[in-house]
C-alpha cells in the first residue's frame, strides 16, 4: 500500500509538471506569437496568418489555438502596442525640433508616432508650429463630427474654444469652403493666419498663429494632417475632440 501511494505521489508530480512545462511552452508561444505579429504586420498589413506563424515558429494550428481569428491577433496586438506606449515611462513631450530629424520637412511623421505618446501629439504639433513660426500665440483645431465648427485641440487659451465653419462635410473641410473659413477669421481674429491640415483635399483641422509666416506653417498643417490621421488607427483622441 504504501508502495502504491509512491508510485501515485510520483505520478502526481509528473503530471503536475508536465503540465507547468504545457502552461510554459503554451505561454511562451503566445508571447511569440504576438511579437512576431506585431513585426510582420508593421512591415506588411497584409501578412498572412501563415507567414505570421512562420515568423514565430510555430504552426498555423498553433497560432489558431491561442487566437480563433485574425481579427483577435490584430485587436491583441493593438492593444498591446497601446498598453506598452502607455506603460512606456520615456512617454513625454519632445523639445520643439527634435522631431524634425535630418528631413527637409518640418518635422518627421514617423518620429512623432514612435516618440510621442497619443494624448499629446496635439500639443507637440503647436510646439513645431510656435518653433518654426516664431511665435507663442498658436492654436490646433480639427473639424466637429457635424461639420459645423472647429474645435481648440491644443494650443493658446485666447484662442475661441470653437469658431463656426462653412461648408464643412462631416468632420471635413473642402478647399471651396477655406476662403470663407478665413473671411470668418479676418473678422474675428485679425491678424491671425491659418493653415488648413490638408488631407486628400480636404482640411481636417487648421492650425491657427498669430502674425506668423504663412509657408512654414502651411507645411507643417500638411504633416500634422498625416499625423493625426495615422494616429487615429490607435488612438481615440481626435475623435473624442470631434464628438465634444
Amino acid at each position: 500500500m504504501a508502495d502504491q501511494r509512491l508510485v501515485n505521489s510520483g505520478a502526481q508530480r509528473d503530471l503536475t509538471a508536465g503540465g507547468r512545462r504545457r502552461r510554459t511552452d503554451a505561454e511562451q508561444n503566445r508571447v511569440r506569437i504576438l511579437e512576431a505579429a506585431e513585426s510582420v504586420l508593421r512591415a506588411d498589413s497584409e501578412a498572412s496568418v501563415q507567414q505570421i506563424a512562420d515568423a514565430a515558429g510555430v504552426s498555423r494550428t498553433t497560432l489558431h489555438r491561442h487566437f480563433r481569428s485574425r481579427s483577435e491577433l490584430e485587436e491583441t496586438v493593438r492593444r498591446q502596442v497601446r498598453e506598452d506606449s502607455d506603460a512606456n515611462e520615456e512617454d513625454f513631450l519632445r523639445p520643439a525640433g527634435e522631431l524634425a530629424d535630418t528631413a527637409p520637412s518640418p518635422i518627421d511623421v514617423i518620429a512623432v508616432l514612435n516618440k510621442v505618446p497619443p494624448h499629446l501629439l496635439g500639443e507637440q504639433i503647436v510646439a513645431e508650429a510656435q518653433r518654426i513660426a516664431g511665435v507663442s500665440s498658436v492654436a490646433l483645431y480639427v473639424v466637429d463630427i457635424d461639420g459645423s465648427h472647429l474645435l481648440r485641440l491644443a494650443g493658446s487659451l485666447e484662442y475661441p474654444e470653437q469658431i463656426r465653419v462653412p461648408l464643412a462635410v462631416g468632420p471635413e473641410l473642402p478647399r471651396e469652403g477655406v476662403p470663407g473659413l478665413r473671411e470668418l477669421l479676418d473678422e474675428d481674429l485679425p491678424g491671425c493666419v491659418s493653415a488648413p491640415m490638408y488631407l486628400r483635399g480636404r482640411a481636417v483641422g487648421v492650425l491657427l498663429a498669430t502674425q506668423a509666416p504663412e509657408a512654414p506653417l502651411d507645411e507643417l498643417a500638411r504633416q500634422a494632417a498625416a499625423v493625426i490621421d495615422l494616429a487615429s488607427a490607435y488612438t481615440d483622441v481626435f475623435g473624442r475632440a470631434r464628438r465634444r
